[in-house]
């Protein structure tokens, strides 16, 4: 069953996710998927400018990037 809303007798359904503006938003606030997803397509640089990961966060996937190149 979806969760739903009604506003002026127009209904509003709740979504897992959903695509904004190039970015995969879910109703878990969840950024797992879209870093997934964007190492998939190649934009790690987006992915290490992004305000979503914390500094600590993206050191460790730089890291990782980095000895993956080797």
């Amino acid at each position: 069953m979806q969760d739903e809303v009604t506003v002026q007798r127009l209904i509003i359904v709740a979504l897992k996710e959903f695509k904004h503006l190039g970015t995969t938003l879910t109703n878990q606030n969840c950024v797992q998927e879209e870093i997934k997803s964007r190492l998939k397509s190649g934009q790690v640089q987006n992915i290490l400018s992004s305000s979503l990961l914390s500094k600590n966060l993206k050191i460790k996937a730089y890291k990782i990037m980095k000895s993956n190149t080797k």
